[in-house]
């Protein structure tokens, strides 16, 4: 049985401004990292990891391959070759994934699974919640998936926008309010790193306009190698965001006032990202560890857990995880936006090594 979880939330507006507020404010007066290099690849710095090991790789189509002794280790950006069919397969399919967590005795959102033919009984349900997320089951880097739908318009855009994606079927779920939202990368079931996500977003300084703040935000995402191709655009949806905070494009908030562009916090859609990883409670660890065990063979896997507060110990209301997935993207945690650099990259090439049969047989 579903481990879920239902929150009595106030108005919509209220609750954007709350969230605003409790999320940046660690932000306002900080400035960004900037990184000398332009531009990275999963690839190159795996590989380079592996070299300074004494291991040669080459790339084939999409795939490194890595020389280990008599053996060949792949990665396809950071899934590897030791990754269990059955388990990517799992997680992969969101439905799938969310019993399987759920059996753990982890916790997830309320929520339901509805064909394309059940346009009908999805809306109804998506309405029956003060305000819910719409997600394709078997999407991925969060395409198709719409945050904050309230209303008949709301619901109407993000069905095309999800079924857009995917017909394989939407899941509604309730949205939790007031969580922060933090990726866990786990390596051979060890949390090695964690980078909260901080949903698009300005800052006000009293001068410029939010159009202008905008443009300006997304010329400091150039100076960040994750971030420099990942700028962020304004459209329906998010200026209906903006509205609802009392804000259009010309207004012009007030020092430090925060404006929520955006409640979805995917990077290549305009979020930042902000290392936490000796912050968090060692218990919110071990729920994203756990979520390695559920299935054998999970080697290197991105956790991500919504919550009120990831320094405070976890229970059974205070947490959600919304999805897990077999190849995560790294740079949020080599290149964060705020706090302190990881090299993740040296944790999967070392566990690689320690998971491979006769690793210890030179060619």
């Amino acid at each position: 049985m579903y481990r879920e979880q239902h929150w009595e939330t106030s108005s919509k507006n209220y609750d954007v401004i709350s969230l605003g507020y409790e999320v940046f404010k660690p932000l306002i007066g900080i400035t960004p990292n900037t990184y000398k290099v332009k531009r990275f690849s999963t690839n190159k710095l795996i590989s380079r990891e592996f070299a300074k090991l004494g291991y040669k790789s080459r790339v084939t189509g999409k795939d490194l391959i890595v020389h280990v002794g008599i053996n060949e280790l792949r990665f396809r950006q950071t899934e590897s070759s030791n990754t269990s069919l059955i388990g990517r397969q799992i997680l992969k399919n969101k439905h799938a994934a969310r019993k399987a967590m759920s059996g753990a005795g982890l916790c997830i959102a309320k929520g339901e699974l509805f064909k394309k033919h059940q346009k009908k009984e999805a809306k109804e349900f998506a309405l029956s919640l003060r305000t819910c997320v719409l997600k394709p089951v078997d999407g991925k880097k969060g395409i198709g998936v719409t945050v904050g739908v309230s209303n008949n318009k709301d619901f109407e855009t993000a069905w095309d926008k999800a079924i857009a994606v995917s017909n394989k079927g939407i899941l509604v779920e309730e949205q939790f309010i007031g969580g922060i939202e933090a990726r866990y990368l786990v390596v051979g079931n060890k949390c090695v790193a964690v980078a909260r996500r901080i949903p698009p977003h300005v800052i006000g300084n009293g001068i410029d306009t939010v159009e202008t703040l905008i443009k300006k935000k997304n010329k400091d995402r150039k100076k960040n190698p994750h971030l420099r191709s990942r700028s962020i655009k304004v459209n329906q949806h998010r200026l209906s965001n903006i509205r609802n905070q009392g804000f259009h494009l010309d207004s012009i908030p007030g020092k430090d006032e925060i404006v929520l562009i955006d409640w979805k916090a995917g990077f290549s859609t305009g979020a930042d990202s902000y290392d936490i990883t000796e912050e968090v409670h060692p218990l919110f660890k071990e729920i994203a560890e756990r979520v390695s065990l559920i299935i054998p063979g999970l080697d290197i896997i991105g956790v991500d857990i919504l919550a009120i507060d990831h320094t405070k110990e976890p229970d059974n209301s205070n947490y959600i995880i919304i999805e897990a997935n077999t190849r995560p993207g790294i740079g949020g945690h080599l290149y964060p936006s705020y706090g302190k650099p990881r090299n993740v990259a040296r944790s999967i090439v070392q566990h690689s090594l320690s998971s491979m049969p006769f690793n210890n047989i030179k060619a």
